[in-house]
């Protein structure tokens, strides 16, 4: 539950020491949903078919 009063701290170091740190969290579980989407594209986009034929079949 937030509170309704901001957070107050007595020093710069209490400051560094909370909030940067969740911001380091924060961009580094946004770095990994990225590369878990990118690499859920990849598997998508490189699957092989079902049919196991690699290459587009040539109609004569």
């Amino acid at each position: 539950m937030a509170t309704m009063f901001p957070r107050v701290y007595r020093s710069f170091d209490d400051f560094e020491r909370n909030e940067l740190r969740k911001l380091d969290n924060l961009y580094n579980s946004v770095d990994d949903m990225v590369d878990e989407m990118l690499r859920a594209e990849l598997d998508d986009e490189y699957a092989p078919s079902e049919d196991g034929i690699l290459f587009d079949r040539i109609e004569e």
